[in-house]
């Protein structure tokens, strides 16, 4: 019996052994995944990263030089510079190959389709995408521990990143805000600055995006006078000035919007938010235009500002009210309004900027000059 007994304890301890060498060898196996799952997903969680911020940067720097032909050149620079300050410190190099990983085109929303389209190549561009990669053939890949457990020697890891800038539908400011918005008190016919896309007027000013400062000449973006070529069509005793905030025209209000722009209580009076993302607004109009808001404009000669357009005005005077359709960003170039009527003149040159308090339904068409965006936003394209 006792015989019986050792014999059988003796199995058990076999298979015990068995089971212990297998049982670690799968330990091990297991650790090693878990491991490499761990670095896997931190390497790359850290590449997605260098491509959201290289991304990132190039469509900020495409926005700065958004009507430059090297926009885009300076944009991939951009990308390839943050690339290299997030990769490289980790020891890991030629993640981005400029001339393959990043791209240009026009993200844009086709109303016949109801849908956006994405063509690539196309310029002014609005849409990046950069793609970032760890792959054999760049001698890059993420090693991986107990290589022979796992039977491979690395894991391959790509990130793609898609930002685009989105044409604002309007502007928003919560009651508490203390922020302002650089809307200009003034509005444009739509034809106008149409004509103006299409190569129309001349370009006599050129404005050093640097310092803001105005000098006579050349810089390749044509200029657009409000008044007194633009807007022939408005009503007698109206020269394009409109009613923003406070139902009054007072010459101070008119100053401190154009100088400042809109506060809260101004925007309250439009329930906080001007936008033209479910259709045209109506805005009052202001007859005239004073001499007074002469320095005030000066002021600002330079200095990005939103100018609203509209389709139609109705009325004279102090009663005619104008039908916006949409915002575009200007810089005042030239400023003169004392002598007569027809001596008079606003002159603003197209801009390209975006505002922290822009809102867009995503479905504004795409302008040719003038746009003001929405900060750069990720998006899905292919």
């Amino acid at each position: 019996m006792n015989k019986i007994r050792t014999k059988i304890r003796t199995r058990r301890t076999g298979n015990i052994a068995v089971m212990s060498v297998f049982m670690l060898s799968s330990l091990i196996a297991l650790v090693a995944f878990a491991i490499n799952m761990g670095n896997i997903a931190n390497a790359l969680a850290i590449l997605q990263n260098a491509g959201d911020s290289s991304a990132k940067a190039a469509a900020w720097e495409l926005l700065k030089n958004f009507d430059s032909p090297n926009a885009q050149t300076l944009a991939t620079q951009q990308a390839v510079n943050m690339v290299q300050a997030t990769m490289v410190s980790q020891g890991v190099n030629n993640t981005l190959v400029p001339a393959t990983d990043v791209k240009y085109g026009r993200f844009e929303w086709d109303k016949n389709t109801n849908s956006y389209v994405v063509t690539w190549g196309t310029t002014p561009s609005n849409l990046i995408q950069a793609k970032l990669s760890r792959i054999d053939p760049r001698q890059n890949a993420l090693s991986v521990i107990l290589k022979n457990i796992l039977r491979r020697n690395t894991v391959e890891l790509r990130s793609t990143t898609n930002v685009a800038l989105i044409p604002a539908t309007g502007f928003s400011l919560p009651g508490d805000s203390t922020k302002k918005l650089a809307i200009l008190p003034v509005t444009l016919d739509i034809d106008t600055w149409i004509q103006l896309e299409q190569g129309s007027f001349l370009d006599q000013y050129s404005v050093n995006t640097t310092t803001n400062a105005v000098t006579s000449g050349s810089d390749g973006k044509r200029e657009v006078k409000i008044f007194p070529l633009g807007n022939s069509s408005l009503p007698a005793g109206n020269r394009g000035t409109i009613r923003l905030g406070a139902n009054n025209n007072s010459t101070s209000k008119l100053s401190r919007q154009i100088r400042e722009g809109l506060n809260a209580t101004d925007m309250s009076y439009h329930n906080g938010s001007l936008s033209v993302a479910d259709g045209p607004i109506v805005i009052p109009g202001d007859p005239g235009i004073s001499a007074g808001i002469e320095n005030d404009l000066i002021s600002i000669i330079g200095q990005d500002r939103i100018l609203p357009l509209f389709t139609s005005v109705s009325g004279n005077g102090a009663n005619c009210s104008y039908t916006i359709v949409k915002f575009v960003g200007v810089k005042v170039v030239r400023v003169n309004l004392r002598g007569s009527a027809s001596s008079k003149e606003l002159v603003v040159q197209p801009s390209n900027f975006t505002v922290d308090e822009a809102i867009t339904n995503m479905k504004m068409p795409f302008n040719k000059l003038g746009t003001v965006f929405v900060k750069p936003m990720f998006i899905d394209a292919q």
